[in-house]
Order: C-alpha cells, then sequence, then structure tokens
C-alpha cells in the first residue's frame, strides 16, 4: 500500500536572469523531497505592500516576468503542488532596473513678492525607481536657445532609496555635492528634501523686479533625469526706481511744459505720475508776507508710457514765481522715490495797478507822490509811467476834460516820485502805470484822487482900462494876472493925484471878477487908479493907470 501524499518541500536552486526595466526570468528546481507527485507549480508575484499582480500555475521549471515597472521592488514566491496541495513556498525579492522618471505633477507657480516666485509640484505619477533629487532650472522669459539659466536648485533627498533588501540590482545614488555654479555659468544652490515630502514646494529667491520667468523641474533617478514640466510666471510689480532728468520746455506767464526720461527700472505697469511743486510768493504785499511760507501742492496724472519721453503741464501758475518741481511715478506696489529737482520761473506777464497813491508833501509848484507797489508785479518793475492831468484848466463849462498835460517816467522801481513843474493852486489827477521788464503792456491804471498845489504871491493884473467915465464915477476894467497863484481878491483905489490922501475905491472877490465902479470922485480931476491883487498872506502885486474924471456940464442960470 502507499501512504497518502503531503504537502511538498520548497523547490531549490532559484534563481532570476535576465533582469531589465520591464521584467526577468526565474528558474528553479523541483523540491528533494515531493511528498508525492507534482502536478505544477504556482507562482506569485507582487510588488510591495505585497499585492497580488500575477498568480500562474506552469509545468516547467521556469517562467518569464513581462510588462512589469521599471525601478520596481517584486516578491516572487514558487511553490510545487502535488494531490496534497501546495508545498512550502520559496521566496525571492527582485528589483526592476530604473529608468529616467515621468514627468512631475501638479506643477504650480505663483509670484510670491517682487523678487521671489513659489513652485509647488507633486511625484511624477511613474517614479520609474527611487527619485534621488529634482532639480528646478529658473529661466528668464523670452529667451533663446542661446540664454542661460538663471538659477538652478537641485534638491537632493536625504533619506531616499529602494525597499527591496537582498536584491542584487543597482542600488539609486544621492546626488550631495554642492556647486556655486554650473558647467554653463548658471547659478547653483542646494535644497535637501526627506522621502515623505509627497507634495514638493520651494521658494525661489533673488529675482529680479516685475520679470517674466520660465520655471523647469524635473524629477531623476539614479539612471537619469525625467523630462521638464514647466510654467511662467511674473514676479509681483514693485516700485520703479525715479525718474530721470527733468527738463522744462514751453515756459509761459501761467504754464510750465515739463519732459523727463523715463526709471531706469520701471518695475510694473506705471500708469500715474504725481508731480510736486513748490513755491514761495513773489514779491505779494507786506499782508500776504508777515512770514515766508513755502507752499508745496501735488497733482497726480496719467502718464502715456508710449511716448519716447514722458511730459507733464502746469498750469494756472502766477507769473514770474520761481517753481521747484520734482516728479515721481507709480505701479500698483506705490509710488517711486522722487527724482531730483528742477528750479523753473514763470514769464513776467502785465502787472498789476500800484495801489494807495498819496501826496507826502507839496509846494506851490510840486507834488511828492508815493504808492503802494502791486501786490503781484508779475515781473521785475523797471518803471512807473505817471500820466499828469490838471484838473482845473482842463474842464470846459459842461465839464468834459479837454486837456491832457503830460507822462512822466520815473525810470527806476522806486514807489516816490516828486512832480515838479506844476502851476500853484491847482488840483492835479495822476495816473499810475507799472511797466516790467520784457512785456509790452503796461498795468491797468490806478487813478489818484484830486491833489492840490500850494498857494503862492500873486501875479500883477494886466491891462487896466476905464468905461462909463462921469464927473463923480468911473468903471474899471482890467485882466486878471497871467496865472491864478490862490484865492483871489481885488481892490480898485483911485487916490486925488494932488492929496493922495484923498481916495476912493472899490472891490471884488474872484480871480475871473475883474470889473467894479468907483463914485464920489470930483469932476474934471485927476486921479491915479491902482489895482491890486491879493491871495492869502502873501502881499499884494498891482498896476496903475491915471484917470481924469469929465467936467461937469455948462450952467444954464
Amino acid at each position: 500500500m502507499k501512504t497518502k501524499e503531503k504537502a511538498s518541500q520548497k523547490v531549490t536552486n532559484v534563481i532570476v536572469i535576465n533582469v531589465n526595466s520591464y521584467g526577468f526570468k526565474v528558474a528553479w528546481r523541483e523540491p528533494v523531497i515531493t511528498n508525492g507527485d507534482l502536478l505544477y507549480y504556482r507562482v506569485n508575484i507582487s510588488n510591495r505592500p505585497f499585492s497580488d499582480i500575477i498568480q500562474v500555475n506552469v509545468s516547467s521549471l521556469m517562467f518569464l516576468f513581462e510588462n512589469l515597472t521599471p525601478g520596481t521592488c517584486y516578491v516572487v514566491s514558487i511553490a510545487a503542488v502535488n494531490n496534497a496541495g501546495e508545498g512550502e513556498i520559496e521566496i525571492v525579492q527582485v528589483y526592476t532596473l530604473e529608468t529616467a522618471p515621468s514627468v512631475v505633477t501638479n506643477l504650480r507657480i505663483s509670484n510670491t513678492s517682487s523678487t521671489s516666485i513659489a513652485v509647488t509640484w507633486s511625484k511624477p505619477l511613474k517614479p520609474n525607481g527611487v527619485i534621488t533629487k529634482y532639480e528646478i532650472a529658473v529661466y528668464k522669459f523670452p529667451y533663446s536657445e542661446e540664454d542661460k539659466c538663471t538659477q538652478r536648485i537641485v534638491l537632493p533627498c536625504s533619506d531616499c532609496h529602494r525597499h527591496c533588501q537582498n536584491s542584487t540590482v543597482q542600488q539609486s545614488q544621492i546626488d550631495t555635492e554642492h556647486k556655486d555654479t554650473d558647467e554653463n555659468g548658471c547659478k547653483m544652490d542646494t535644497v535637501v528634501i526627506t522621502e515623505s515630502n509627497v507634495t514638493l514646494t520651494h521658494e525661489i529667491s533673488g529675482l529680479e523686479l516685475f520679470t517674466a520667468y520660465e520655471i523647469h523641474v524635473k524629477a531623476f533617478t539614479a539612471v537619469g533625469s525625467g523630462p521638464d514640466a514647466s510654467k511662467r510666471n511674473r514676479t509681483s510689480e514693485d516700485k520703479p526706481t525715479p525718474p530721470r532728468q527733468l527738463e522744462s520746455r514751453n515756459i509761459r506767464s501761467r504754464s510750465i511744459f515739463v519732459v523727463y526720461k523715463k526709471p531706469d527700472n520701471e518695475n510694473g505697469n506705471i500708469t500715474h505720475q504725481q508731480i510736486e511743486y513748490s513755491y514761495l510768493a513773489y514779491n505779494v504785499c507786506a499782508a500776504h508776507t508777515d512770514t515766508s511760507i513755502t507752499v508745496v501742492k501735488k497733482e497726480t496724472l496719467p502718464v502715456n508710457t508710449s511716448d519716447a519721453q514722458w511730459a507733464f503741464s502746469l498750469s494756472n501758475l502766477q507769473p514770474f514765481w520761481e517753481y521747484n518741481i520734482r516728479v515721481r511715478v507709480n505701479t500698483s506696489a506705490g509710488f517711486s522715490n522722487c527724482s531730483g529737482n528742477i528750479i523753473i520761473r514763470t514769464h513776467p506777464d502785465t502787472p498789476d495797478p500800484v495801489t494807495d497813491i498819496v501826496v507826502r508833501s507839496k509846494t506851490s509848484r510840486s507834488l511828492m507822490l508815493s504808492w503802494t507797489r502791486p501786490c503781484h508785479p508779475k515781473g521785475i518793475i523797471t518803471n512807473y509811467r505817471i500820466r499828469i492831468q490838471n484838473h482845473n484848466d482842463s474842464i470846459d463849462n459842461q465839464g468834459r476834460f479837454t486837456n491832457i498835460n503830460n507822462t512822466l517816467k520815473t525810470n527806476n522801481n522806486s514807489t516816490s516820485f516828486n512832480v515838479t513843474n506844476l502851476l500853484p493852486y491847482r488840483f492835479y489827477i495822476f495816473t499810475v502805470h507799472t511797466e516790467v521788464e520784457d512785456v509790452e503792456n503796461l498795468s491797468k491804471p490806478a487813478v489818484s484822487k484830486p491833489f492840490q498845489t500850494d498857494t503862492e504871491a500873486p501875479y500883477p493884473p494886466g491891462e487896466i482900462s476905464f468905461s462909463s467915465i462921469t464927473s463923480s464915477s468911473v468903471q474899471v476894467r482890467w485882466k486878471h494876472p497871467n496865472i491864478q497863484t490862490g484865492p483871489t481878491r481885488y481892490e480898485v483905489v483911485a487916490t486925488d493925484k494932488i492929496d493922495s490922501k484923498i481916495t476912493k475905491n472899490c472891490s471884488t472877490q474872484g480871480f475871473t471878477n475883474t470889473s467894479c465902479k468907483i463914485t464920489g470922485l470930483d469932476a474934471y480931476w485927476d486921479y491915479t487908479i491902482a489895482v491890486r491883487v491879493f491871495t492869502y498872506n502873501f502881499t499884494s502885486k498891482q498896476s496903475t493907470e491915471v484917470l481924469t474924471t469929465q467936467q461937469p456940464g455948462k450952467l444954464l442960470y
């Protein structure tokens, strides 16, 4: 009789041959003790963590595994099977040869500042071995094939190794060598990662402001690198550098046009310019200049960045004021520092009129005028023009002006002037115009109130004539003096030529009241007629003429 079968012992002399990246061949010999008639061999292959991939029954002493994954640790189990069932299992580990990995996944880049970009990615879907390192290459964009990268960051794994003990296939090597630059002169940096980093992040710093970059990321196994994954982004905007070389163009009395060169580094999309201009009011009236205050104003305007030179215009300025101007420009990150200053004086313009025309002193022949200079002269005052109008002698009997005397020039910027060669006891009206350098137009007129010269001693009257002569009276007429020198009174005196103590007289008041009648004279008698002129507080002047009264009529009885 035969005893019953029992499970077989292990197969013997298991060998692994023809290992490549995608398969290998396993061969063995039958167990020394089979404990029965062998039916077949059960071959099982799995990758860690021991998930079944293939389970086959074979009758031969070898099996070829195909379509496997590179760089993977496989566990192969072989057992002889008889009627009693599956025998003892022989296990062998096999590590397929590594290949370059596939592309990294979930690549994302984002700008974190004006000089940095953050890169995030995940491991390749097909690592094809142990990922020994990642490499980030940074290029400016756009670029040509000749362009070198600006940075290359190597991220070696400090604890990455294959989990396949007792295998005889190559072990992955870790690149821990630190270099400052690679063979192409690209700046190098090294950041160590660990195997636990499933999703990886690295911030690339030291980039240029507001610059487009293309970021390449690739994974490495011991065999080599996989394909690049790449994306583009731009560092954030930053404040621009200051504008340069301000230059004035087309200066006018109330506006200034300024051009300047754009910043060396715009660092973003420049949208606006802010003009800051300050000034100290020029020669304004005293009420405004008790303290010197520098006024600072700002004006924000859009900027046309497509122009070769950038420009701005300031308007509503004051003539002949000195303006201290500078400019700054902005991006979304803020304004730049200000440019250098440029000092510009606007052109002069028609000045304001003088004010407060008064007389400081006077004589019968002169008036010392003074006035207050314009609050806004709008230029360098070179001269005042004074038009003199004799108010008394230039008005006709209907109140109309009939005569303008003359115009004087001061020939300096003094605010006083002694007007001479005037007539006594006259009202004068003065019209003052301001004249500034390089401006044709005079200021609007400033008109004074009438000012009167003093009185002076009278001039003698003119020719004396008589009319209506009778034996006892005479009508005396005379011509008034050539010049009226003050309030005038006339006194006409008839003096007996024999006895000078005997006099008769008449008088009138007023410069043009030049006629009066003397009565009480003796018939047919000689008299000396004197016409005397009086003004206040001055010695009189007189003219004389001889008069003979008429004879009385003949007696009738």
